[in-house]
């Protein structure tokens, strides 16, 4: 039980959420505000909101 662990990263459209051992998630808020689906399904949309978002918080 100690690793099950979890990440989000929210932004004011986006939220990403990585979950140890498991798939992680990306959701558009802006166009799904009840998170009903996971765009994180295809690793390219991931990138794109990784490189995006992760690469400009950590600047």
């Amino acid at each position: 039980m100690n690793d099950s662990r979890d990440y989000m990263i929210s932004t004011v459209g986006w939220k990403y959420v990585y979950f140890n051992g498991f798939p992680s998630q990306l959701l558009d808020l802006e166009n799904d505000p009840n998170e009903f689906f996971d765009l994180g399904k295809t690793d390219s949309d991931k990138e794109v909101f990784l490189t995006s978002n992760v690469c400009y918080m950590t600047d």
